[in-house]
């Protein structure tokens, strides 16, 4: 990917945040991370329009299931309402290792599944095999920004 990426990670857990920003941050200094701590208000960034185009498209999406208001399964539920939004992957990395959390996400069109590790290590292994795949590996889709 030649132009600055634009991620979404929706997460609630400051600390968790702040350890995905940081491994980014050293992959690609010039990142655009926009976060958001709760389904809703992912939801209301990703449908802001201006001339009924939508503004706030990322690359790709970070998603956390154990979420406040809105749960991620939820907002999974919801972003399936837009056709344009629905395209963008959605990588859920959660610390649910439960297999209904797991099939669930699929069937809402989660494109991949990742357990959130415990140490410190295997958090930055993670979440850099995260951004290697999807910016690096991986074509994304063109995403239409009409509503």
């Amino acid at each position: 990917m030649n132009r600055e990426a634009r991620v979404l990670l929706i997460e609630d857990n400051p600390g968790d945040v702040r350890l995905i920003h940081e491994v980014i941050m050293q992959l690609r200094p010039n990142c655009c991370i926009i976060v958001r701590g709760d389904g809703d208000d992912a939801l209301e960034y990703l449908t802001e329009r201006e001339n009924g185009v939508f503004v706030n498209v990322p690359d790709f999406m970070i998603l956390d299931l154990n979420l406040p208001r809105v749960s991620g399964l939820d907002f999974l539920r919801h972003l399936k309402n837009y056709k344009e939004l629905s395209r963008i992957p959605v990588v859920v990395y959660t610390s649910s290792d439960i297999q209904t959390d797991i099939d669930n996400a699929y069937s809402l069109g989660a494109n991949c599944y990742v357990v959130k590790p415990f140490s410190l290590d295997h958090i930055q292994e993670a979440v850099t095999s995260i951004w290697e795949f999807w910016l690096n590996t991986v074509r994304l889709p063109l995403i239409s920004k009409m509503a």
